[in-house]
Order: structure tokens, then sequence, then C-alpha cells
């Protein structure tokens, strides 16, 4: 099991630990290309190609000055359950970040070789030419008019009305941007607009849409989004997060693939990865979504163990310790497994009980709880993985529809200190 990460951080940085990771670069603009970053270990790169002779010699150059500035990332801020309860109509607002195609780096050259510059820009230069495999220019020409916004917006408005009363902001955002033409919009304007129309609360979607080049790998069709969530009267953040289109769609393609017959090919691979970021964001909002999908993403949301604590991002009130995590052995099928949960119950974090332990007994101990769960009529609505480095697996943080941490207890292990011996019953149907 371990020391808890997050506690040790929290000791060593004191309680104002979090302004340190405020600290990041938010844009570079050069001649050729701009980046939208984020350090550390959750680092990603945006790069959106200009037309220009020096193309590649541009993306290079920025790459190696973006390697030099590591920043901190920012840490996600999940949608607490009685936060949802309380939407009743909601706003969305879609930005879309950058006009044009975006060229997404992959490869993690920067990253692996960042301590040898040369060597990584040489890597970094031959793995985009070989996963492009052509010249993105020419699918950045079939996609002039490509409607990327308007297909996203529709498609998130026609799933999240299912259960919220949806609210159409495009005549207000597009009056609030006709008369601030020479002032950049910022979300507070967002939120005026928003009590005019009596919304309670707005989503947020600013995004990127492009092409993902890897390291021996073939290119694919991707996205970056960024979703906030607001309450709009109260003027709160209530949630912030960055998805990866990566976590859940890949489809191998060259560039020339993408761009033929109008990118008729690559408008269909974007077209899934809309329909998957919908149902991503249906889940963040409680909503039920095709069982295949969920079943594929139940792990799409990965962090860092560092930011693991009892408090954040769940407070976990039963059973967590600050140093050691999840404190309640439970034992199902003869496998004991250590767990903490939140005050309602729907919240529950999962750990190992051995001290050292590895990625399939730890999804062995999922599969259990899961089972145990849904014979209970308990239903899983996502997945947290926490890991350490070289995808380790640390936790998980399991959210439910209902109380299932009272259904776990029922199976909890008493040790009787005196004699050490187990007194709790186990579980084996």
């Amino acid at each position: 099991m371990g020391i808890f990460p997050g506690a040790v951080r929290e000791a060593a940085l004191g309680p104002d630990y979090q302004q340190l990771g405020k600290r990041h670069v938010d844009k570079i603009e050069l001649n050729y290309c701009s980046f939208s970053t984020k350090g550390g270990d959750m680092m990603s790169k945006t790069m959106v190609a200009r037309k220009n002779n020096g193309f590649m010699r541009g993306l290079i150059v920025c790459v190696f000055i973006f390697s030099l500035m590591v920043g901190c990332a920012t840490t996600p801020k999940p949608l607490m359950p009685e936060e949802i309860s309380k939407v009743k109509k909601l706003a969305i607002v879609t930005i879309l970040r950058h006009k044009g195609l975006g060229l997404f780096d992959h490869t993690d050259a920067w990253h692996k070789f960042g301590m040898y510059p040369i060597v990584a820009g040489t890597i970094f230069s031959a793995s985009m030419v070989d996963s492009l495999g052509g010249n993105p220019y020419r699918l950045d020409s079939q996609l002039k008019d490509y409607p990327i916004k308007e297909i996203l917006e529709a498609k998130i408005t026609q799933k999240l009305s299912e259960k919220y009363e949806i609210l159409n902001s495009n005549d207000l955002c597009d009056a609030l941007k006709q008369s601030k033409t020479d002032q950049k919009l910022v979300i507070e304007d967002y939120l005026d607009a928003c009590k005019k129309l009596g919304a309670d609360t707005l989503l947020e979607v600013n995004f990127s849409y492009g092409v993902a080049f890897y390291m021996g790998e073939k290119s694919s069709a991707a996205i970056i989004t960024n979703i906030s969530v607001y309450d709009v009267y109260a003027n709160n953040l209530l949630m912030k997060k960055e998805f990866i289109s990566d976590d859940y769609f890949k489809k191998n393609r060259i560039v020339p693939d993408f761009a033929a017959n109008s990118a008729e090919l690559y408008k269909k691979d974007m077209l899934e990865i809309v329909n998957g970021f919908t149902q991503i964001v249906a889940l963040e909002f409680g909503l039920k979504v095709d069982e295949v999908f969920q079943l594929k993403n139940y792990f799409a949301d990965t962090r860092s163990a560092v930011t693991l604590s009892c408090k954040k991002p769940y407070k976990l009130d039963q059973d967590c310790s600050i140093w050691w995590g999840a404190k309640r052995t439970i034992k199902i099928n003869e496998k004991e497994i250590k767990v903490a949960g939140s005050t309602d119950g729907k919240i529950i974090l999962l750990m190992d009980n051995k001290i050292a332990t590895d990625n399939e007994r730890l999804s062995s101990c999922f599969q259990l709880v899961k089972e145990k769960l849904l014979s209970n009529g308990v239903e899983i609505l996502k997945v947290t993985k926490f890991i350490f480095a070289r995808n380790k697996d640390y936790a998980y943080i399991l959210a439910l529809n209902n109380d299932g941490y009272s259904i776990l207890k029922n199976y909890t292990v008493e040790k009787d200190e005196e004699k050490g011996e187990e007194k709790g019953q186990s579980s084996t149907d």
C-alpha cells in the first residue's frame, strides 16, 4: 500500500501548496506556431500550424524553446455529486481555441530526452515527419469551412437535454463579442450573460482540434478539450478538467489518407471523437451513457498519485488516513482490499492491501468490488486511476450512483489487536 503520496506533498509544501501549482506558461507565440501548455507529468503541447515555407523548422524551434520552460500542471477539479443535483438550467458556451488545424505532439520525445536537447529535437522532428506522412496544409485546406464548433455544441446539447433544460446562449455571446471587439472576453462576461438567460449553471467547453503525431506510430485525428463548470449566481468554479481524445480514441492514419475525398475520413474519425467526448461529459453530469463506451472508458481519467489525499480530489470522511490512505480492510473471495469512503458512501477509495502492489492485483480488486456493488444494485459512474511513475497503478477512486460504501462495510475484516486473529467474515459468493 505504501505512504499516502498526497500527505507527503502536503507535509512538505505546507497548506498553501496549491498556490505553487499555479505557476505555468499559458502560451508561447512564435512565427510559425503557438503552444497552449501545461507542465509536469500531465504535460500536453498544442501546435497550430500556419502556412509558411519554414513550417518544420519553425515547429522544431518552438518545441526546443518550450522544452526549457517547464511549469506545474493545474490540479483537476471534479464535479461533485451534490453539485450535480443542483443543476436545473444549463447554459453551454463552446470556444474554439485556435482557428485551423492543430498539431499535437504526443511523441513524448521531450519528456524522455529533455536532458539532451539535440537528441530530443532530432527524434521529435523525425517522428513528426514519419507519423504525419505528408503535408498537413493539404488537410487544413480541405477543412476550411469545417463546422467542428457547431457539431460539438449540438452533440453536447442534445445529450445533456435528456436531463437538464438547456438555454441557448449563442445570441448573447455574439452580442458580447460585438460589444467588446477590442477586448478579450473573460469568464465574468459569460456568467453575466448566463444570469440574463436565467441559467443556474454554465458549462464552458474550450477546445482545439487537429492531428496528433507519435513516435513509431501513424498520426490520429485528435481533440484536446478543457471543460469548466460554474455556479452562475455564486460565481464559483465547480469543475475544471482537461480531456485528451487519445484516452478514448485513436485510429492511426497518415495525412494523405485524411485529406483524400474532401477529408471524408478525417471528418468521420472526428465525429467519432466528438461522440465519445459527449459521452464523457454526460458521465460527468450524472447521465447514463452507452454501456459499451462506459466499460471501455472506466479509466479514461488518470492522474498522478501525488495529487491524492483524504481531502482531494474528493473528501473522504470515512476510514481515510492522511498518511496511509484507505484504512478499512474488507475481504471478498479471500482477497483483502483496503477501502475508504465519503460521508454519503457514493465515493470510494480502493487500494490493494499489499504494501507493494501491481497493476494486475489492483485491477482484480476493482473487479471484485465492481461485481459486489452491481449485484446490490449500485452502479459505477466513473473511475479515476492514480498512478506512480512508469504507469504503476496506486489507487482507484470510484464514483457511484448510490451509497456503495455501506455495502462494502459488510465485508470488513476485524482484527483482534491482542491475539492478531481475524474475527470478521468474508464473502465468497
